[in-house]
Order: C-alpha cells, then structure tokens, then sequence
C-alpha cells in the first residue's frame, strides 16, 4: 500500500496528458511467470482476443503469463512501452 500513498490525488485528466504521462512511464512487472504446460515463452510474440464479445486483438510481446493471467508489452510512438494485462479465461492467445 505505501507505494500508493505517494501517487497523486485521482482526478480528470485529458487525453493528452494521459498518453504523455505514459510515454514517460515505465512498466514495473511483479505478477509471476508461471506458464502452464502449452503455453508460449516469454519473449514470443502473441496476440490476445477475448472469446466473446469487443473482439479486437490486441498484440505484442509476452511478458508473464500464469494460471489467471496474461501480460503483453506494446509499443507505440503514442504510448512508449506499456505492459497490458488481461484475465487468463475469456481470451484466446495465439503466437502472432
């Protein structure tokens, strides 16, 4: 809790105070590895779809993947570096 005691008060921001603030971020992975047995290494490059509704596939880089998880890293001039992370059930991941 005490490295959220140092953020700043939630508010609004704009669109292009959001993307600046991530373009200078940077991603602070602490879920663990843990890949099932058929699962993809990290490092490989995948894409992630959910299986039933908003099917728009997100791809990128595996960074950790377990039981209840799967986190990719993007990259785009908008963003920078993100790491994105979604359910591990409900998504289809494939190697892109």
């Amino acid at each position: 809790m005490a490295a959220f005691e140092a953020q700043a008060e939630a508010g609004p921001i704009s669109q292009t105070d959001a993307l600046a603030a991530a373009r200078v971020a940077q991603p602070v992975l602490n879920l663990p590895n843990a890949p099932l047995q058929l699962d993809p290494p990290v490092g490989t490059r995948i894409t992630v779809t959910s299986d039933d509704y908003g099917q728009d596939p997100v791809t990128g880089d595996l960074v950790s993947i377990g039981p209840d998880h799967v986190s990719l890293r993007r990259e785009t001039p908008e963003t920078g570096v993100l790491h994105v992370h979604f359910p591990r059930w409900g998504y289809r991941i494939v190697t892109a």
